[in-house]
């Protein structure tokens, strides 16, 4: 399990979302999986390069501190679950 941090912690939910065997898109094959994940990084690019362009950033500013708090400590419990796994099972002998 790696460490994710700052704007690519939500980007890692939908990554992890989109690609899991027994996720939402489980009725498609691997590749097909991953040009939805591919598609879906290009939507996510165009629109911040959009939002730059429009100088939407501004728009932060009405996200109260709360909010952003909230927001990241779900994601943090969100990326710890999916992790939780990888610490559970122990491939060495005592």
């Amino acid at each position: 399990p790696g460490m994710i941090s700052g704007a690519a912690g939500a980007l890692a939910v939908v990554v992890a979302d989109l690609t899991i065997d027994d996720g939402v898109l489980s009725y498609l094959n691997v590749e097909e999986r991953l040009n939805v994940l591919y598609f879906t990084m290009i939507i996510c690019g165009a629109a911040q390069i959009l939002f730059a362009w429009l100088r939407l950033a501004v728009l932060v500013r009405l996200i109260p501190e709360t909010g952003m708090i909230g927001f990241m400590n779900g994601l943090a419990i969100i990326i710890f679950m999916a992790q939780l796994p990888a610490f559970q099972k122990c491939d060495a002998e005592p």
